[in-house]
């Protein structure tokens, strides 16, 4: 069996709209995660490239 992973491509309102919601709204990430429909990993990934 072959494992297949699903790459998840955010554009940059993606990232800002996480970055909102994380900060200004004060909404958990696996909120954010299920909200937006990707993984908690993206929204982490997201969250910790921020500022580069």
């Amino acid at each position: 069996m072959i494992k297949v992973r699903r790459e998840e491509v955010i554009h940059v309102e993606g990232w800002a709209e996480i970055r909102r919601l994380h900060r200004a709204e004060q909404i958990p990430i696996r909120a954010i995660a299920r909200h937006l429909g990707i993984s908690k990993n993206t929204v982490k990934r997201a969250l910790a490239h921020d500022g580069r």
